[in-house]
C-alpha cells in the first residue's frame, strides 16, 4: 500500500493494524470477519454476478479478482458501481437476513451466521454513504 501511495486511503484504524508488528487474536478474528464486506464491495463495482445469501464469502474468487503485488491503478480507475436499484434491493434483503439471523440461524451458516450478516450490512451501508467505515452501524 505504501508503494502505491494507498495508505492515506485507510481509515485510521485500519493504519493501525497495518503499522503493528504483531496482530492480537481479537485484530485476527476482526480482519477474518473482513471477507464479509469484501463480498459485498466486490459484487456493488461488479466484480461477481451474485452473492450467495447461505453461503459464506468466497475467499478464491476474491483474491483472483483483485491485483496483488501489483500496480492497482487500472483496476481503481476501471471499478464502476453496478445499478443503485440493485443495491438497494441488495440492502433491504441484507437488513432482513441480519435481523433475522440475530433471532434464530439461517441457511448453512449456522452459529456465525449473524456476524456475517452484520459485516455485509456494514459494508452495504457504507455503500450506500450511510456512515464512515469506522463508525457504520448495522442496527436492525
Amino acid at each position: 500500500m505504501k508503494s502505491y501511495n494507498l495508505l492515506n486511503h485507510a481509515t485510521l484504524e485500519e493504519q493501525k493494524i497495518l503499522k503493528k508488528w504483531f496482530l492480537t487474536r481479537q485484530d485476527k478474528t476482526n480482519l477474518s470477519w473482513m471477507v464479509e464486506a469484501i463480498e459485498i464491495l466486490g459484487w456493488t463495482i461488479g466484480l461477481w454476478p451474485e452473492i450467495s445469501e447461505v453461503h459464506f464469502a468466497n475467499e478464491d474468487r476474491q483474491a483472483d479478482a483483485v491485483p496483488q503485488k501489483k500496480d492497482p491503478t487500472k483496476f481503481i480507475q476501471n471499478a464502476k458501481r453496478i445499478d443503485n436499484n440493485k443495491i438497494y434491493q441488495m440492502a433491504d434483503l441484507t437488513y432482513r437476513l441480519h435481523w433475522t439471523s440475530k433471532r434464530e440461524n439461517i441457511g448453512e451458516l449456522g452459529v456465525n451466521s449473524s456476524s456475517v450478516y452484520k459485516e455485509r450490512h456494514k459494508a452495504i451501508n457504507w455503500v450506500l454513504g450511510v456512515d464512515s467505515w469506522d463508525e457504520i452501524s448495522a442496527d436492525t
